[in-house]
């Protein structure tokens, strides 16, 4: 069976985790560990990182049972742990990504209005669904939007989730703002990945 681009990148950034300096991190972050673990939390998923092999897996239930991190959250936790900038900190107030201080825009630039179409009819169709998956997730009632939430991402950073029903003028829309510093903790292509595992977990958390 052929491997997909995304298991090759995955798997090249778990073998190289263990080659970083690690110290800096665990301070910056007040991270826990012991002698085989770095634990954190991205998403109010509790994970841990293997210091050897670098695989990244995930618990609900206090890793008595664990599933294997995703290529959205691994590549997420990494770039966040190995290349945020050591005096990053949260401004508390969010913008769209093609917003975010330093940010080229350019007419190739995703177009997230597009790849919310799909989420926002389904939020519209369920919109309890959508307000009991985001207050699992810690998230906090934000006041713009129909429906709006504040979600924790890590530590103190956060990002705001926008849901507006559809009227005569207009379909159902959705958005995300960031935190206006997230580029001090990820590159701007992780800010994708981010979106992606934060949908992962507001849609896995409506199936349940």
């Amino acid at each position: 069976m052929a491997v997909s681009n995304y298991e090759i990148t995955k798997h090249r950034v778990e073998a190289e985790f263990h080659t970083h300096d690690l110290a800096p991190v665990l301070e910056k972050f007040s991270l826990r560990t012991d002698e085989r673990f770095l634990y954190l939390t991205f998403v109010s998923m509790p994970c841990r990182i293997d210091r050897v092999s670098g695989k990244i897996t995930c618990s609900e239930d206090g890793f008595v049972t664990c599933e294997e991190a995703d290529f959205n959250l691994t590549l997420s936790v990494f770039d966040l742990l190995i290349d945020s900038k050591p005096d990053c900190s949260p401004a508390g107030s969010y913008c769209r990504v093609n917003s975010l201080p330093g940010v080229v825009k350019t007419a190739s630039a995703p177009a997230e209005d597009e790849m919310f179409r799909t989420h926002a009819a389904r939020i519209e169709a369920d919109p309890e669904s959508f307000r009991r998956a985001c207050l699992s997730l810690r998230g906090e009632p934000y006041g713009i939007g129909d429906i709006s939430f504040r979600i924790p991402i890590f530590g103190e950073l956060s990002a705001v989730l926008q849901f507006w029903f559809s009227d005569e003028d207009f379909p159902p829309q959705l958005q995300v703002l960031w935190d206006r510093n997230m580029l001090q903790y990820v590159r701007y292509e992780t800010v994708w990945y981010i979106r992606g595992y934060l949908m992962e977990r507001i849609f896995g958390k409506q199936e349940r």
